[in-house]
């Protein structure tokens, strides 16, 4: 997932446990990420400043403690994108590169390496860059030459290669389509949008056997031009050109399909809900319509419900909580899901 700074899109994975941590996060922001269990935003000036459990580095600030967001994330100033994914960050520059911190097991940061641990950013080696996302333990970032590279655990094929082997350092994905406009990562799989609403979906999902690397699902929204996608935990959605947003499950069970088919995915509209943005979490999707308020679903329901009385122009969720930028002040206001959504 990815928090697109200055765009209506905000991405985020994880059972975010940052809420109950003994530190403060930053008062104000302008976006936010979060993972499992840290979160990340960016603050007046450009900095970016992260909070939460730091035993990976995720924090990004030279250290692997607790931190509480008073120290700003070095190197990294003004990103146009930042996304968290399990106990990682990446984020992109004005200039294209990308930036990579925290856990690196198997190759998360794109750095060349596996089994370390960061507490400072580090260029990931790639053409420069519109976007990048953050899945579970890989990321794919989006080149402004509209193709997609991805790097990290790969056991389910959710880097495209159509293989399973994991890369610590950036791949072509092939399974994705040469003309990219949107990159969402999740659990183990990943989706990408082209053309005008085209969806590509590859990795762990009901299009694949558990053994096949090489299967896509490929679907098209025929109600309008596509303009977000997010893919999370058990679901898949996408917002549309009429602030629509429909969503796929990605927990049904898998069929068996002809190795390196594409099988389509099913959308269907979610009730309640008229998005400018929205995220998608572990288990649960939340939106808000240009400063509404929050309204989150769970995979497979078809109606979203308010979840706070707080009107949001940002969203991050995770597993059991959401964090948002409140319209009025540019106030950072997190809260835990309602028991429903945990």
């Amino acid at each position: 997932m990815a928090v697109l700074i200055g765009m209506a899109a905000v991405g985020v994975f994880g059972s975010v446990q940052v809420l109950r941590s003994r530190v403060r996060p930053p008062s104000t922001a302008s976006s936010v990420a979060m993972g499992e269990r840290h979160a990340c935003a960016v603050v007046s000036g450009g900095a970016v400043r992260c909070w939460g459990a730091g035993s990976f580095g995720q924090l990004g600030n030279g250290t692997t403690q607790i931190g509480s967001g008073s120290e700003p994330v070095r190197g990294v100033v003004a990103p146009t994108v930042i996304a968290a994914g399990d106990d990682y960050t990446c984020s992109v520059e004005g200039s294209g590169a990308v930036m990579c911190w925290g856990l690196d097991t198997v190759g998360q940061l794109g750095d060349g390496r596996t089994d370390a641990v960061s507490a400072l950013p580090s260029t990931v080696a790639i053409p420069p860059a519109r976007s990048v996302a953050a899945g579970l333990d890989h990321a794919c970032a989006l080149g402004k030459d509209r193709r997609i590279r991805c790097w990290g655990g790969n056991e389910a094929g959710q880097l495209g290669t159509g293989f399973a082997s994991r890369r610590s350092t950036p791949v072509l994905a092939r399974l994705a389509p040469t003309n990219a406009r949107l990159v969402a990562a999740g659990d183990r799989n990943t989706c990408a949008v082209s053309d005008r609403a085209t969806i590509t979906c590859w990795g762990r999902g009901p299009w694949a056997t558990a053994d096949d690397a090489s299967a896509v699902a490929r679907s098209r929204i025929e109600s309008g031009v596509v303009s977000d996608l997010d893919v999370g935990g058990t679901q898949v959605c996408v917002t549309v050109s009429d602030r629509s947003v429909m969503c796929a499950p990605l927990d049904r069970p898998r069929r068996v399909v002809e190795s390196g088919r594409a099988r389509p995915l099913v959308f269907s509209a979610v009730d309640g809900v008229g998005a400018d943005l929205f995220a998608v979490g572990e288990r649960v999707a939340c939106a808000a319509a240009g400063g509404s308020l929050p309204a989150c679903w769970s995979a497979g329901e078809s109606t979203a419900r308010i979840v706070d009385r707080v009107p949001l122009d940002e969203l991050g969720v995770g597993g059991s909580s959401l964090c948002g930028i409140a319209v009025a002040g540019h106030r950072l206001h997190c809260f835990p899901l309602p028991r429903g959504f945990r």
